[in-house]
């Protein structure tokens, strides 16, 4: 009987009717938090000029991503997240996507050509990718080696995003995802541009890797001590 009504409730959670249920609800609960809070945004002014000149990779930790579609700024841009095809990702996809971030299912590194070739297209017309580059199953805070070869072969640059606040609650899961509660003070951070030369090595990738996994994992910590000393204030 139990056998039963699991398999009954994993085929509802496959729906696409179910998860687009979820995901009308999840965005409309991110923009009650966004709304309802009072946020800062530290970096932006270098990432605007950056913009109007060329596309670029955002890349952002898989457990504090839940407020990152309200970075956007640039009515102009087209944004397309790359995410997992997994039930659970097409649920994040379907949430971007009514918060007016266009995705893309698949990955950058299993099986994922046309997924790596149509990014390059974004690129190439100078919008912009979302890379969640520890998901969809981590392990958290690692970052995979995709984001740095699509930045590579696009020549466009990858910008570490980050944010934080002071309302949340945090899950006993895999990332520890946050998830931001109404009436927060909160903090946007965009991260330097991090180049990758198209004649770098393998040794040199793996440099590379490293470098923008400490970035943003750097930023994230960045955010939050901003919003410690805020508290405090």
């Amino acid at each position: 009987m139990g056998g039963v009504v699991l398999k009954r409730f994993k085929s509802l959670f496959k729906s696409e009717s179910f998860q687009d249920r979820i995901a009308a609800f999840i965005s409309f609960y991110l923009r009650l938090v966004y709304r309802t809070s009072h946020w800062e945004m530290l970096g932006s002014e270098h990432i605007d000029s950056l913009t109007e000149e060329r596309g670029w990779i955002a890349c952002f930790w898989h457990g504090r991503m839940a407020m990152i579609p309200f970075m956007k700024r640039w009515p102009h841009k087209k944004i397309v997240a790359l995410i997992s095809a997994h039930s659970d990702g097409m649920i994040v996809a379907r949430t971007f996507k009514r918060l007016h971030i266009d995705y893309i299912s698949g990955s950058t590194n299993k099986g994922g050509v046309r997924a790596f070739k149509t990014l390059i297209d974004v690129l190439d017309r100078q919008d912009i990718v979302g890379i969640i580059p520890d998901g969809p199953r981590g392990p958290s805070r690692k970052l995979s080696e995709g984001v740095i070869l699509l930045a590579k072969h696009s020549g466009q640059p990858i910008v570490p995003l980050a944010y934080a606040c002071s309302r949340f609650i945090t899950f006993n899961s895999w990332d520890r995802f946050q998830l931001p509660l109404p009436f927060s003070k909160g903090v946007f951070i965009y991260g330097d541009p991090i180049f990758i030369p198209e004649e770098s090595s393998i040794e040199e990738i793996e440099i590379y890797r490293l470098q923008v996994e400490q970035a943003t994992t750097k930023l994230e910590q960045q955010a939050d001590q901003h919003r410690m000393n805020g508290n405090n204030k």
